[in-house]
C-alpha cells in the first residue's frame, strides 16, 4: 500500500515538474506566467463568465433533461462534461475574440504542446476502448473522460487552426485592397 502511496506523490512532482517546464518553453521570454494586454483580459473574463453560466445551466437541467439510466451510464462523466462543455465555451470565445494567445507565446510550440497532450489522452481512452475497460456493470468508467479531454484538445487545435487561417486571409484581403 505505502509503494502505491510513493509512486502517486513521485508522479504529481514529476507532472508539476514538466508542466512548468513546458509553460517556460512556451514563452518566447522564458517567463512561466502569461502576458495579457487590457483588451485580452476583459474578454478573458467574459469568456469565463459564459462558461460558468452554461456549465451552471447545464448542471441545474440534468435531473430534468437525462432519465435515471442514463444519468447512471455516465457516471463520472455526468460531473466532468458539463465542466469540460464550459472550458470549450471560454476557449471559442476567448480564440474567436483574439484573446487566447498570448502576447508572449511561440504558437507552433504552444499548438504541438496541447496536440500531444490531446494525443496522449485519445490514446488512454482508445486502449481502453479496445480492452474492453471503457465500461463497467453498464457505467461510463474514467478512461471516457480521457477520450473527452482528448477530443476537446483536438477541437481547441483545429479552431486555433482555422482562426489563424482566418486572421491570415483577412490579412491578405485589406493588403489587396490597399
Amino acid at each position: 500500500m505505502r509503494y502505491g502511496v510513493t509512486v502517486l506523490i513521485i508522479s504529481l512532482f514529476l507532472i508539476i515538474f514538466l508542466s512548468l517546464i513546458m509553460m517556460k518553453s512556451m514563452h518566447r521570454d522564458g517567463n512561466a506566467l502569461p502576458k495579457y494586454d487590457e483588451r485580452q483580459r476583459i474578454i478573458r473574463g467574459r469568456g469565463y463568465m459564459f462558461a460558468f453560466y452554461t456549465t451552471l445551466i447545464i448542471y441545474c437541467l440534468i435531473p430534468f433533461v437525462l432519465k435515471e439510466e442514463t444519468r447512471r451510464f455516465l457516471g463520472e462523466m455526468l460531473f466532468f462534461g458539463p465542466a469540460l462543455i464550459g472550458v470549450l465555451i471560454h476557449v471559442s470565445y476567448c480564440v474567436w475574440q483574439n484573446a487566447y494567445v498570448e502576447l508572449n507565446i511561440e504558437f507552433k510550440r504552444c499548438i504541438s504542446i496541447i496536440l500531444s497532450t490531446s494525443f496522449c489522452n485519445l490514446l488512454i481512452g482508445m486502449t481502453a476502448f479496445g480492452d474492453g475497460r471503457m465500461v463497467k456493470d453498464d457505467t461510463l468508467q474514467f478512461p471516457a473522460i480521457s477520450l473527452a479531454v482528448g477530443a476537446l484538445g483536438t477541437i481547441i487545435v483545429i479552431e486555433m487552426l482555422i482562426k489563424r487561417k482566418v486572421d491570415k486571409r483577412g490579412d491578405v484581403d485589406e493588403e489587396s485592397e490597399a
